[in-house]
């Protein structure tokens, strides 16, 4: 299995599953003191970078990191979607979105999500790229 496709299902299912926790977590709490979509957010960055930049240390190649964070987005949005189906109560919390209502709400999860880990995963997977380029340099 390539590394972009391990790093893109592995880090996305780890991805969906912080997302379905919270927002499951926003749904059943009534204080809206926590910031849990602003954590939840900062974890998405994080983990879409970190799939770009092992990637690209991996391979070397930026167009390598930058699947592995599409197939990690596709993933994530999928997943999204399909809880939004399933537990549409928990979706339709007044202080958050009211879920998917249309088919522009789904391409717009999609197309977020896509985004999101294709855009953070290509500029980390050249960062990693050039760190591997820099290892095998000899430093005077």
């Amino acid at each position: 299995m390539t590394p972009s496709v391990a790093w893109g299902l592995g880090l996305g299912f780890l991805i969906a599953a912080i997302d379905t926790i919270s927002v499951i977590m926003i749904g059943s709490m009534e204080s809206t003191n926590v910031p849990i979509a602003d954590l939840d957010q900062i974890a998405n960055v994080v983990l879409y970078a970190l799939i770009g930049f092992q990637v690209g240390k991996r391979t070397g190649v930026v167009r390598e990191a930058a699947e592995g964070g599409v197939i990690a987005g596709v993933l994530v949005a999928c997943v999204g979607i399909a809880v939004a189906y399933l537990l549409p109560s928990v979706m339709a919390v007044p202080s958050t979105s009211p879920g998917l209502r249309t088919a522009a709400d789904v391409v717009a999860v999609m197309a977020m999500n896509v985004a999101i880990g294709g855009v953070l995963a290509i500029i980390t997977g050249w960062v990693g790229a050039r760190s591997q380029q820099d290892t095998s340099a000899t430093r005077r």
